[in-house]
């Protein structure tokens, strides 16, 4: 049994078998790039990321996953945005949408309001230089995008009362909000984590820490648990005014559309013309701020795919409906 494992012999002899048994009729499979680039940029992946492949069909299954990204990423042409390789750039796009990203349908009707947002719009704003902004986090193999959006706001408007930076707790949103329509790692909107918010409070991440499962019925206990507590939440006009507004009193959970430009970002502007999803919306992020570079305007965004993705965690989404960024979106209030 050959087992293809982590260590620099052992993918090199791995992608050799692959090139000598793949034989004429794998040729058509070929990708665009040389061997020896992928089994490099492989081999850096696998010590980077700590892979150990197991068997040798999972070993090519991955690498053949590997290999769209690369050359997706080597072909991508862009002024303003730099895409590269990440933890999960093995993925299919099935496991992607699945575990890294977790928005539900779009909500219809009387479920999808829209409030009016009084107040001056700041030049520009950037939460985290006003320490409301607690770390990157990373919501792991769990669709749960939408409760780190929904916490990243809560946390944020805490610190803006005065009652200082405390991380809250994703995983009670996972595992207590199903009456509220959400899914656990199945998906759900940070408008329905805060209707449960509204009801229950929300302890601290210490208390009740994130596992990124869903399995465990909830352990919420509002007698005994240190709790906070929302009073209201605005969801926001598909407008930049609406949004820059909101950005001004506190950081905004915004929907937007990922594929694999967004996956692969890496630094830079997303601009419009970049080749970004803007609908349908599928993943749930947290704005932070607005500014402007070389006569561009951009939000900051905080994703919750752990600081190795992006700009430390973060994005620069250039303004306007640039992935879908003004489709909905919202933030608590007080």
């Amino acid at each position: 049994k050959i087992l293809f494992a982590i260590g620099a012999t052992a993918v090199v002899a791995a992608v050799a078998l692959f090139a000598l048994s793949s034989g004429p009729a794998a040729g058509n499979a070929m990708f665009l790039h040389g061997l020896e680039d992928y089994e490099r940029s492989f081999l850096d992946f696998v010590a980077k990321y700590d892979r150990s492949y197991q068997t040798k069909r999972e070993f090519m299954f991955r690498l053949a996953n590997f290999r769209r990204s690369f050359d997706f990423i080597k072909n991508f042409e862009s002024d303003s945005v730099v895409l590269g390789i990440n933890d999960m750039s093995d993925m299919t796009n099935e496991e992607f949408h699945k575990y890294r990203t977790g928005l539900a349908p779009m909500p219809t009707g009387h479920d999808d309001k829209r409030d009016k947002i009084d107040g001056p719009i700041r030049n520009s704003v950037d939460w985290r230089d006003e320490g409301a902004v607690t770390s990157v986090k990373n919501q792991a193999a769990c669709g749960s995008c939408w409760s780190f959006a929904a916490i990243a706001a809560v946390e944020g408007l805490h610190q803006i009362q005065g009652k200082g930076l405390e991380v809250f707790s994703e995983q009670q949103l996972v595992e207590c909000s199903w009456d509220e329509g959400n899914n656990g790692c199945s998906g759900g909107w940070f408008d329905w984590a805060w209707n449960y918010h509204l009801k229950q409070g929300i302890t601290t991440d210490d208390k009740y820490p994130y596992t990124a499962t869903d399995y465990k019925k909830c352990s919420y206990k509002r007698s005994s648990m240190e709790k906070y507590t929302i009073e209201d939440y605005l969801m926001l006009e598909e407008t930049d005014s609406a949004l820059k507004k909101g950005l001004s009193k506190g950081p905004v959970a915004v929907a937007v559309g990922v594929n694999d430009v967004f996956r692969g970002y890496s630094s830079g502007i997303m601009r419009s013309t970049d080749g970004c999803q803007e609908f349908p919306v599928n993943h749930a992020v947290t704005a932070v701020g607005y500014g402007s570079s070389d006569g561009v305007d951009y939000y900051i965004i905080k994703n919750s795919w752990g600081s190795g993705w992006g700009e430390d965690g973060y994005m620069r989404l250039e303004t306007g409906n640039t992935c879908g960024i003004l489709t909905r979106n919202g933030l608590p209030t007080k």
